[in-house]
């Protein structure tokens, strides 16, 4: 047997986010299990998020959905999401922030100049940012590791076509 951690979410009467002795029924029953319980201001869904003890993903959610359907309530089960407890840890571990990078960091990453990387931002194939802030664009490491991913950089600087031809000359005239 293994803990899981369901999140059922389901359509109620709206009336019963209201019901504090509907409320504290359906917590009563469902303790055993650590349920939760969220509603949607107004509206007529509600989350009910508890653990389980089950032999696979499929048990776990037949169990979950068995004990809402059987609470005295006009519950229906929608939808739900299943991980296992040791899942739902590492998960929540992980920082709530994506791992976010500036002009700079994007420069360092693709070995250009950040002048480069503002001339690279009209290309429709660079990511566009996640936000602009006063100090500049930021984007997300994932869209920018797939816009390098599929870059094609030429190396050198770029030929310039002026249709004239300039010629150097190192020698020197006295």
């Amino acid at each position: 047997m293994e803990e899981w951690s369901v999140d059922v979410q389901a359509v109620v009467d709206p009336e019963l986010a209201d019901d504090d002795e509907a409320i504290d029924s359906i917590l009563a029953k469902l303790a055993p299990y650590g349920a939760a319980l969220a509603f949607d201001q107004g509206g007529p869904h509600m989350s009910i998020q508890m653990t389980v003890e089950a032999e696979d993903f499929m048990a776990a959610i037949q169990k979950a959905v068995g004990l809402i359907v059987d609470l005295p309530y006009r519950i229906f089960p929608s939808g739900a999401r299943v991980l296992t407890v040791a899942d739902l840890q590492r998960e929540l571990d992980e920082p709530p922030i994506p791992d976010l990078v500036g002009v700079a960091e994007v420069a360092e990453e693709l070995q250009i100049s950040k002048a480069r990387v503002n001339e690279l931002q009209d290309s429709p194939a660079f990511p566009e940012p996640v936000a602009r802030l006063k100090s500049g664009p930021v984007w997300t490491r994932p869209s920018l590791t797939r816009f390098i991913d599929s870059w094609e950089r030429r190396p050198g600087r770029p030929r310039k076509n002026s249709g004239a031809s300039r010629v150097r000359s190192s020698a020197r005239h006295a």
